[in-house]
This record gives structure tokens, sequence and C-alpha cells, in this order.
């Protein structure tokens, strides 16, 4: 997945176009907002404090530059290898910034309708000081040589912010939001997202989902966060994505924000483990008069229990080539299957694919939302949660809070099931040709079992 920059001289819409794209869904980065961008002395290379706009004096400006360091952008680009990222900005170090980026887009505008913006906007003070402008006037010519130069993708800033992403979003592809084992999601609207489905099952299962969730919800239902309303689904026909056919959709609500996985790196991991903690505790809890309902029209079956036995487990027995990971998972069978009466007398309804692709986040750590219903249903709440517990630093928060909330988590449950899933993974990833880092894999796994054999009862 690659990294692009959004250029353009102040007043060309930058950081519209970057609250744009955030609403879309995307992964996207203001330099000045995100505070990426710093002020750095000429002489020593050094950043200076962020200064006040009527600091800015002529003798700063000729003494210093607005930059983003190398590093930053490095990081960016090793992010932006698993998911799609974009970085508004017009760091004075562009030039040697350049190589980190797929590719640049460039806003140009008129320059009277420029210098009204900058006359004219609340959102960002610089350029309405004479030595702003004038220092401004100087960095064109520059920037307008570079765009040429470096052959950037220029374009018109006089439209409305709307068409300007859609251009972006069809240069780069970056319609399509995420992408994994069973299908797809690509940006609609400013409010809704289609998701394709590589099996009418899946397909099926969501949309039945999504209705039901609807109608507990309209008698009382909630979590706490937005669970997507379906608005149209739609079948026997073809669409074509990545170069993939498609011919079962759903059409969804947007929910904005990013993964918590994306944002994962560097996060307060406490906050956002409250958070996630406060909500699934509100989901167990919340659903569990639901159930009757549930059973009325759906399977009895624990099919997450299923899941982990038939396919993970199974899987990892058959294909699987690390003998001490297949040990591993035969003891967390076994230990799961003498406890099945357990398992099938404290049961909730409860979203089955709990992982942190599948929550939605805002950059204070908010909870907006879970998407991806297709596996939702009946199981062991402690059950439910072993894709979570694979991220012990988070673990840790999440089940302080659901404890705290007065749920019980079984965490040799959770660990025997957390086993079976580590295990499993590099064997469907590398049969998927999936990138993945093994050794940290596997030393996770190591991890995990010993956390289960210590919880063992």
């Amino acid at each position: 997945m690659p990294l692009f920059l959004i250029t353009g001289l102040p007043g060309s819409g930058k950081s519209t176009v970057c609250a744009a794209l955030k609403a879309r869904g995307h992964e996207a980065y203001d330099g000045d907002y995100d505070r990426l961008a710093k002020w750095y002395n000429t002489t020593t290379g050094q950043p200076v404090e962020e200064s006040h706009y009527y600091e800015r004096t002529t003798d700063f400006l000729e003494t210093h530059s607005r930059d983003i360091a190398r590093q930053v952008v490095e990081d960016l680009a090793a992010k932006a290898k698993h998911k799609i990222i974009f970085l508004c900005a017009d760091p004075e170090n562009e030039d040697e910034l350049v190589p980190l980026f797929a590719k640049v887009f460039a806003l140009v505008l008129d320059e009277d309708v420029r210098q009204r913006r900058l006359a004219t906007r609340t959102n960002n003070r610089w350029g309405k000081a004479p030595q702003e402008i004038a220092y401004d006037l100087a960095v064109k010519p520059k920037a307008l040589s570079r765009y040429k130069r470096f052959g950037y993708d220029v374009i018109n800033a006089k439209q409305p912010t709307s068409a300007i992403v859609d251009y972006i979003e069809a240069q780069t592809g970056v319609n399509v939001l995420g992408q994994g084992l069973g299908g797809v999601v690509v940006a609609d609207t400013l409010t809704s997202v289609r998701k394709f489905y590589v099996s009418e099952q899946w397909w099926e299962n969501e949309k039945t989902h999504l209705r039901f969730l609807a109608e507990i919800q309209r008698q009382g239902f909630s979590i706490g966060c937005t669970i997507p309303k379906l608005i149209e689904s739609a079948d026997n026909r073809t669409w074509e994505v990545n170069g993939k056919t498609y011919h079962y959709c759903n059409t969804m609500e947007l929910i904005p924000g990013v993964t918590a996985w994306s944002e994962f790196t560097g996060k307060n991991l406490e906050t956002l483990g409250t958070n996630i903690g406060t909500i699934l505790f509100r989901m167990h809890t919340g659903s569990k008069s639901y159930i009757p309902q549930w059973r009325a029209g759906f399977s009895d079956e624990d099919k997450l229990l299923t899941h982990i036995f038939n396919d993970k487990a199974a899987q990892v027995l058959r294909k699987g080539t690390d003998h001490a990971a297949k040990r591993q998972v035969e003891d967390a069978v076994k230990y799961l299957e003498e406890r099945k009466d357990i398992l099938a007398s404290e049961r909730t309804l409860s979203h089955m694919d709990l992982n942190l692709n599948n929550i939605l986040v805002t950059q204070d750590n908010a909870i907006n939302g879970l998407v991806d219903w297709g596996d939702f249903g009946l199981t062991h709440s402690s059950l439910s949660l072993y894709q979570l517990a694979t991220k012990p630093p988070l673990w840790a928060h999440i089940k302080k809070q659901y404890e705290k909330s007065g749920g019980v988590i079984r965490d040799d449950i959770v660990y025997a099931a957390a086993t079976i899933h580590l295990a499993w993974v590099p064997v469907i990833w590398k049969e998927r040709h999936f990138e993945l880092d093994e050794d940290e894999t596997y030393k996770r796994l190591q991890e995990i079992y010993q956390l289960f054999v210590a919880n063992k009862r």
C-alpha cells in the first residue's frame, strides 16, 4: 500500500481536502494540525518552539524553514505498507521527501483567489502579516518549479472539495477502504460504503444480522457506539474491484474514523482499552434479553466454537509445519472440548470477529463503531474476546475495564482460543500470500500459550 502527498501553497485547500478524506474513512494527516511540520533553524538544523503568528518576524523567516523531518515521513511510509495513507502538507524540504511518496498531488489556485482565502480564512493565521505575504510570494516560484520538475499531478483547487477528493480516489484506487479474507469494502458516497463478498453465505449472513440488530436497536438495544445500518442489498450483478469480480454486495452506513489497528502504535492504550472494554461489556450484558428473538430466527449453534475447532485448529493440524505450535493447538482444543458444557451454558449474543480492524476510533481513542457483523451470534462471552487477547499491552486495559464494569472473563478460555488463532494466522496468511512477520507471530504464540497453561482450571 502506498503513501501519497497532497501539497499546495498556503490557502490552496490542503486542510479541507484532508478533512474530507478522513470523513470518507481514509487515514490522512494534516502537516500543521497533526503537528508534523515544525520550524527549524536553518543554521543549527534544530526545531524551535512553535511560534505565534505575530512572532514570525522578517528576521525569523529569513533564518528558519517550515519542514517535516524525514524520519516522520519514513515512519508513515512504513505504516503505508499495510494501508493507504495521505499526508496533506507543503514542507519546505519537500524535494528530499518526494522519493518516499508513490504519487504527489498539487492543489493550485488563481493567485487572486488564493490571496483572498488567506486574508479571510479563520482556521489558520498564516499569510496575513506583511512579512508572511512577502515570504509566501517568494516561495511560490520554487513550488511551481518543483511541481513541474517532479511531475506532480496538478489539480485545479477551485473545484468543489468533493470533486477533488473523487479525482484523488480515482487516481490512487483508494476508494477501497479495507480488504480481508471475506471481501472488500469500497467508499460509495459521503455517508455510505459498499461491501462486496466472496461468497453468497457471507453476504447473506451480514445482511440478515444487520437487520436483526436494527430491529433490537429499535427495541432499545445499544452498545454505546454505532452499528452500521443496512441501506441496500444486491446480488446477481457483476462488480469489478481491484481486478476481482464480485456478485454480492451490501450498501451500508459509513462510520467515520480509522481502525484501531491502524492507529494502534503510539496510542494511549489505557484510554483505548478502557473504551473497548466498556463497549464490549454493554454488548454482552445488553443483548441477553434478546436471545429468545435470536433463537426464533437463527441457529442455536455456537458458530464461533465450530469455526475455532473445524477451521482454525483443523487447518493448523493439517497444514502447519511448526510441530511445537501443532502440539499447543492440540492441547488447547482438548481443553475446550472438555469444557463444552460450560461454554454452552453461559452464552450471550456477541460480535464474533472482535479484532482491531473491525473497531473504528477517533483520534482521541473514542470508539465510533463496530463493523463486519457477518460473524454474530450466540457464544460464550469470554470466547468472543480471544483475538483481542493476542495484543497483551492493550488487552490488560480491556480486561480491567470489562471486569470493573461487572463482567466476568474466563482467562483459560480466552487464552486457549487465542493460542489456536495465533497458530492459525501464519498458515492462512502464507496460503493467501499475505505479508506477515512470522517470527513475531510465533513469539506472541509462545507468550499466549504460557498464559493459557498458567490459567488452566
